[in-house]
């Protein structure tokens, strides 16, 4: 198994050189005071998938960002005015309460043939 593991060295150092002088001398073994250490180690894999889930997350908080930002509402049930609208979509629906699949169906139905009605007259 693959193990990715971190670590961290604090020493006192006159600059970045004497820095990565001494945490060279330590991991060899030739210090061993004045350098604080932490590290941390985790499965290769684990790394990858936490690595990919933070960046697959990010890509689809913005895709829902813009999603959200360029669908603007219209007025109640009527079709919205955005140039990016989804063609024949409707920002507000109306409310349908029934108890089986084919009232809902035949209602539905009822309300969209009403709706398109209404939007052709006008």
């Amino acid at each position: 198994m693959k193990y990715r593991t971190m670590i961290e060295l604090v020493c006192e150092a006159s600059d970045k050189d004497d820095a990565c002088h001494v945490a060279g001398e330590y991991l060899r073994g030739t210090v061993d005071s004045g350098v604080k250490m932490k590290f941390k180690t985790r499965l290769l894999q684990t790394h990858r998938a936490f690595k990919c889930g933070i960046v697959s997350f990010a890509v689809l908080f913005c895709f829902a960002a813009l999603l959200f930002s360029v669908i603007e509402p219209g007025k109640d049930g009527q079709v919205s005015d955005s140039k990016f609208r989804i063609p024949e979509s409707c920002t507000v629906q109306p409310e349908l309460k029934t108890n089986t699949v084919d009232k809902f169906r035949r209602a539905w139905e009822t309300k969209q043939n009403e709706a398109m009605l209404e939007y052709t007259k006008n």
